[in-house]
Order: C-alpha cells, then structure tokens, then sequence
C-alpha cells in the first residue's frame, strides 16, 4: 500500500492510524499484521467517493478545457488542425502532488501571435485549474519535422508517453502520413 500511494511505509501507517481513530478505516489483526478496509457505512464515506471519483477525472477535465482554449484561439474550424498531447507523467498516469502539467502543442505556420496567445492561455488554465505548473512545448509543424529529421531525443519521448486528445495524431507523421492524412 506505501508504495502505491508513493509513501514509506511508516508514512502510510501513521496515515492509517490517522483514518481508523476517525473511523474512516476498520481494521483487524491478522498475524503479525494489521489489515485496514474502508468503511464505507461512515458518513464521510460519499464525499471520499466523490473525491476519488473527481480525482479520476481530472486529466479528462484538463484535456477538455485545453481543447476549448485551442478552439477559442483558433477558431473551431482551423482549431482542428492543431495537435494537442499530454506527456510527462500525467500522461504516464505517474504525477504526484507536486508534478508540473507538461503539453505538447504542434501548430500549423503562420500565425506566430495566436501560438504565443495559445501557449500563455493553456499554461493560465492548467495551472488555475490544478495549483502546479504548466509547462508548453509548442512547435509548428515544419519545426517539428525538422525534429524528426534531426532524430531529437524529444521526440521519442512523447511518442513513447504522449496522450494526442485534439487535432492530427503526430505518431501518423512520424510512420510517414502528411500532416493532412495524420
């Protein structure tokens, strides 16, 4: 359990003890071990559920309004042709507490000011959103191809982790598709 939740074991005892004296958890001795179960009759126990149930959907949440910031800056008909992703650990499903909230934007040339309004809006929403950072790499897409062309360690990394959620799929560019076929 500690090394799920990303704690030392004493941590996630003292966090367990913590939860029991609140009635949160039962527990029952089972040999030289204590064994915890949530108490789901407790009258918190909803609000917990909730929690979880909302923590779930978070990345969903930021895919969603990064979505809208491309489309509002874009417009619906040319947002479209922007590529979006998460990577990093949020896309691992490996963020913590303190993990910053990495995107990857692939836009189409010619419009350096509506990239620059891109970034600083999805950056503001992100981080208004979660309370960490939010860091942009954002390219167009000659930039980007001249990344595959010169092998960039980048590159393998988000085609290794990233999570495309808007436009052309960057992976179809690198077996080859044109960016109207990705």
């Amino acid at each position: 359990m500690a090394q799920l939740a990303g704690a030392s074991p004493e941590g996630a005892r003292r966090v367990l003890r913590r939860l029991h004296r609140h009635g949160l958890v039962t527990s029952r001795p089972a040999g030289a071990a204590i064994l915890y179960e949530a108490n789901r009759q407790h009258l918190l126990w909803p609000g917990i559920e909730r929690l979880v149930r909302d923590a779930d959907q978070a990345v969903s949440s930021i895919k969603e309004q990064i979505r809208t910031v491309v489309d509002d800056v874009w417009g619906a008909h040319r947002g479209d042709q922007v590529t979006a992703a998460l990577f990093g650990s949020v896309a691992r499903g490996e963020a913590g507490p303190d993990s910053d909230v990495d995107v990857l934007l692939i836009v189409p040339e010619g419009d350096d000011d509506a990239v620059e309004t891109l970034v600083a809006l999805v950056i503001d929403a992100v981080e208004a959103m979660t309370g960490n950072a939010c860091h942009v790499y954002a390219a167009t897409r000659p930039r980007f191809d001249e990344l595959i062309r010169a092998d960039d360690p980048m590159v393998g990394s988000w085609a290794a982790d990233a999570q495309v959620f808007h436009g052309p799929d960057f992976r179809r560019r690198l077996r080859g598709a044109t960016w109207d076929d990705a």
